[in-house]
């Protein structure tokens, strides 16, 4: 299951994935209440700022997939919980060649 947001998410909700799916953000969103992956796998896709603003925490069976060139991405906090969605992909993935810079603060909590 893949969901692919083109649009703008704003408010101040977030986002919560929740089943084994694959969910893209494609823009310059302005939602505030941050994100949370328990399962599946969220991408970053052709924004720097794409997750909004408020912490994104990725769970013990979630990815999250950065598909960006040479950025420096919004700086909120990342938290990290686990191992990822399986073994080739972990917790953090980067599909791109080109350094993303993640401007806030990380924290890992792997189990």
């Amino acid at each position: 299951k893949t969901l692919s947001i083109g649009g703008v998410v704003s408010g101040s909700g977030g986002i919560a994935v929740k089943q084994d799916s694959f969910v893209v953000l494609t823009n310059d969103d302005t939602f505030s209440g941050g994100i949370w992956v328990e399962k599946g796998t969220i991408q970053l896709a052709n924004s720097t700022n794409a997750m909004g603003s408020g912490n994104m925490n990725v769970g013990t069976n979630a990815t999250l997939d950065i598909q960006h060139g040479g950025v420096s991405l919004r700086p909120v906090p990342l938290y990290l919980y686990g191992t990822g969605t399986n073994s080739a992909w972990g917790a953090l993935r980067k599909t791109t060649s080109s350094a993303t810079t993640l401007r806030g603060p990380l924290g890992m909590l792997v189990k």
